[in-house]
């Protein structure tokens, strides 16, 4: 506050300081993170926003999986996947889908946040505490075996807490594994998710457990990439392959004074 009275722009540092502050509070492996490049875009999969939502409907989303499996298989041969497992590796490389990219991993979900387009706006991490009841089980063989599009098979908890639970997907994807990847998968796309609702003990009320958020101010960004870089996350830990590569490299050559 002091330095903006004086007319000097504040100081990025302290900023970090306060992420690593923030990120001190979650020290719970139970935490998720998901970084936004604009901290005016919703939790809402990509298959019910805005520019999408009035080409959405449940038979459309169907079909368009059944299209990416029918041609992706001739990349992914030798592997049985299930339902859940082809939904995952459509929304990781960039299908449409129901569902929501989160890593384990908050210096991932920062670098995404920071790195990402647009570049000029204000940044965000997510975080949000999903702990083992709110992960469907998808080894069930039972009868009640879920699946991605048939609410019926879902336990009724998820029902009670808005119909957005979290997955483990088979991780086939070298990305997805270096990102530490795991997914939400919302039975109703094209709404907002304010987060889990929890009921109140002894009540029968529910609360909504809002997500944690952090904002990096644009004028931030490139200090926060770079200091993320220093700590061993950039496009070629991430990506894992040459691209990646290129990317980290030509990155550090765009900055050489950071």
């Amino acid at each position: 506050m002091a330095d903006a009275r004086r007319g000097r722009p504040p100081e990025p540092e302290p900023q970090w300081r306060r992420f690593e502050r923030f990120l001190s509070e979650l020290s719970s492996p139970d935490w998720v993170f998901r970084g936004h490049s604009d901290t005016s875009w919703k939790l809402r999969p990509k298959i019910g926003r805005e520019d999408l939502v009035s080409k959405w409907t449940a038979s459309a989303e169907v079909a368009l999986l059944a299209e990416f499996k029918r041609r992706a298989r001739q990349f992914e041969t030798g592997v049985d996947f299930s339902d859940w497992d082809w939904l995952a590796l459509a929304q990781h490389f960039g299908l449409p889908t129901r569902m929501l990219d989160w890593t384990q991993n908050p210096l991932v979900a920062a670098y995404f946040a920071v790195s990402s387009r647009p570049l000029n706006t204000d940044a965000e991490v997510v975080a949000v505490l999903a702990r083992e009841r709110d992960y469907l089980d998808l080894n069930d063989e039972g009868a009640r075996n879920p699946r991605p599009f048939d609410s019926d098979t879902w336990p009724s908890q998820f029902d009670a807490q808005g119909g957005v639970a979290f997955v483990r997907p088979l991780i086939r994807a070298p990305r997805m594994i270096s990102q530490r990847g795991v997914f939400s998968v919302h039975l109703n796309p094209t709404e907002d998710w304010e987060g889990f609702r929890r009921r109140l003990l002894g009540q029968p009320r529910y609360r909504i457990i809002k997500p944690r958020r952090f904002k990096i101010p644009a004028a931030f960004r490139l200090h926060f990439q770079n200091r993320i870089g220093s700590l061993g996350v950039d496009a070629s830990s991430i990506m894992s392959d040459l691209g990646g590569i290129c990317e980290a490299l030509t990155w550090r050559y765009m900055n050489p004074s950071l």
